[in-house]
């Protein structure tokens, strides 16, 4: 019996110091990543207006914790871990699909995001949002940060005036 016990402890002591020393300093938070909600078909990237509702709704009733991206890098920074149950949403390109479709949702379920946008196309191109949307955004919890200024694919450039014009002046 005493052996048996003696078994048990130093199996339940290993169990919690994998937990405390492995399993617990890795906890992450996910960032869910989004491009178009939209019912177009043909696209990977494309998540119909009806599926994302239900995601959101997925979240919301399971005690899932919303938090913008800013959030994350403080806490991550100051050290903080986060519960379980923690996700971060974030959006690329700034279609005005996500203005029309998931904006509403986010606001519907009071979960902020954070949406990076590809500032020579905003209020220029068609399908992409403009800065009226995206002020009205704004005054409802929603973040905003730089994609790039045209989208195009950096490895392809040649000089660093260009990789850092395209960085750094989507944020002007």
């Amino acid at each position: 019996l005493k052996r048996i016990l003696l078994v048990l402890t130093v199996v339940l002591l290993v169990v919690v110091l994998f937990y405390v020393f492995y399993m617990m300093p890795r906890r992450v938070t996910p960032i869910l990543t989004y491009h178009s909600i939209s019912d177009v078909k043909g696209s990977s990237l494309n998540v119909s207006p009806n599926l994302f509702c239900k995601q959101m709704r997925y979240l919301k009733k399971n005690g899932f914790q919303v938090i913008t991206l800013d959030e994350l890098a403080d806490n991550i920074e100051k050290g903080n871990i986060f519960l379980p149950k923690t996700v971060v949403l974030t959006f690329d390109d700034g279609f005005e699909n996500n203005y029309l479709y998931a904006f509403p949702v986010l606001g519907r379920h009071e979960m902020p995001a954070t949406f990076f946008l590809i500032t020579k196309y905003v209020g220029k191109k068609q399908g992409y949002m403009t800065w009226d949307q995206i002020k009205l955004m704004s005054k409802n919890d929603m973040d905003f940060g730089g994609h790039t200024m045209s989208n195009v694919y950096l490895p392809s450039l040649q000089h660093q005036d260009e990789l850092l014009e395209e960085i750094e002046g989507c944020k002007k």
